[in-house]
């Protein structure tokens, strides 16, 4: 009888040793990059590489979540990168380069004639938007999310309610927001928006989607503003999901 490691019932340990890697691949035909039994692939035997000593702490670190990362930096000296890491499929196309994972965005040409049908010197379609705001020579903001599609919608948010609705960061980055592509007919928002602009949409005929209070469907914001009454720069991570606003 196998010993089952009492932090879960999954073989972490198993699934990611090297040699249940390698015996998982021993069937594998790399001439033709296929299976050799074609579809017929056996269940793999982690268990047997598990540690057959107890662990009796539970492992309270989060695991990496299958999403596009965002990440928002500025140094002393100034200079900034907003960067948007997207991957399309929860490990893109499965192929890496120097710890970076590739992501899988052929998929993203259409299959009808379409400017954005696959073709040689073209790029697919693909929704990031990673942001430096300026004014005159000055960074007053670096601003990116992940989202997909509704990525476009969250970033203008966010840039109207700092730089035109005057908001400090952590009231933009709390407030409720909404989503809409034009293909679609339902404005998806979050249920926290008060009752006399729920009733406002529904006047202008407006289908309406409510999600939860804070949900990551709209977005992970990571971003820095230059504050010019304190004179600094204050970094704010969404709630929305995973992240954190650190200096040094």
């Amino acid at each position: 009888q196998r010993q089952m490691c009492i932090r879960d019932s999954i073989p972490s340990f198993g699934l990611v040793d090297q040699h249940y890697a390698v015996e998982r691949f021993s069937d594998f035909n790399w001439d033709s990059v296929n299976y050799r039994k074609g579809s017929d692939i056996p269940v793999g035997d982690p268990w047997k590489f598990e540690p057959s000593v107890s662990i009796p702490q539970k492992d309270m670190r989060e695991p990496d979540r299958p999403n596009t990362t965002h990440i928002s930096v500025v140094d002393k000296d100034g200079n900034a990168v907003s960067l948007t890491q997207t991957l399309g499929l929860y490990f893109g196309s499965g192929f890496t380069s120097q710890g970076v994972v590739y992501n899988c965005s052929m998929s993203n040409f259409y299959k009808q004639p379409s400017p954005n049908r696959l073709k040689g010197n073209r790029r697919p379609l693909s929704t990031i938007c990673p942001t430096i705001v300026t004014k005159g020579d000055s960074i007053v903001g670096i601003i990116g999310t992940p989202g997909g599609s509704r990525l476009f919608n969250v970033m203008a948010q966010m840039i109207i309610r700092i730089f035109l609705f005057n908001e400090n960061p952590v009231e933009a980055m709390n407030a409720p927001r909404f989503a809409m592509r034009a293909s679609q007919s339902t404005l998806s928002l979050e249920n926290r928006f008060s009752a006399d602009i729920l009733q406002s949409l529904q006047n202008l005929n407006y289908k309406l989607k409510f999600y939860p209070d804070f949900t990551d469907y709209f977005g992970g914001v990571q971003m820095i503003i230059y504050d010019t009454r304190l004179k600094q720069y204050i970094g704010v991570s969404d709630p929305r999901r995973t992240g954190a606003a650190a200096g040094y």
